[in-house]
């Protein structure tokens, strides 16, 4: 039970020489892999607000200036209603 035979030996030796090897390229892609995948998704900033004006009895009203206002920054989109009274932002 004591001495592994030569042939067994060499293939462990082998073995661990080309898995350390390897390493460092793998470290250094799964590195790159998890930094680029956070700043893409910190990129991203998705969003909107759609809309309709109408008056009082229900009746669109086209040609409506509509601003909104940032509460936190004060950061201001406008933008005009369309002919059937419905706007994006």
């Amino acid at each position: 039970m004591g001495e592994i035979p030569i042939s067994e030996a060499m293939i462990l030796r082998i073995s661990l020489r080309h898995v350390s090897s390897l390493l460092p390229r793998l470290l250094a892609i799964a590195a790159a892999a998890a930094l680029c995948g956070t700043t893409l998704l910190a990129q991203q900033t998705l969003g909107g607000i759609t809309g309709e004006v109408t008056d009082s009895s229900g009746g669109v009203l086209p040609n409506v200036i509509v601003t909104a206002v940032g509460e936190q920054t004060a950061l201001t989109r406008t933008t005009h209603t369309n002919g059937s009274g419905s706007y994006t932002l």
